[in-house]
């Protein structure tokens, strides 16, 4: 698995899909101790626990290509592959 950072308050990660979001933090929810990212989007306040945040969704038919769900936007830029390749 790729090693990515955390992410943090202010920072701008973007959906595979193509939309961006700012970061509003992070913390556990009080019931199941779950770590979540708080996150804005088309002024909506939005949570996702952080192991789906960070995780890797196929983006193709074609065998093994997988893209990160979100990226922070300065971990890429456009001269560079956004897919990875990952077996599972």
């Amino acid at each position: 698995m790729v090693n990515r950072p955390i992410p943090k308050v202010n920072d701008i990660w973007q959906h595979y899909k193509g939309t961006k979001v700012r970061i509003i933090g992070c913390g556990y929810h009080t019931e199941t101790n779950e770590y979540l990212v708080c996150y804005t989007h088309d002024n909506s306040i939005w949570f996702r626990p952080l192991t789906l945040f960070m995780e890797a969704v196929k983006v193709s038919e074609a065998p093994n290509i997988w893209k990160p769900r979100f990226y922070r936007e300065i971990d890429f830029d456009n001269s560079l592959m956004r897919f990875i390749s990952l077996e599972k």
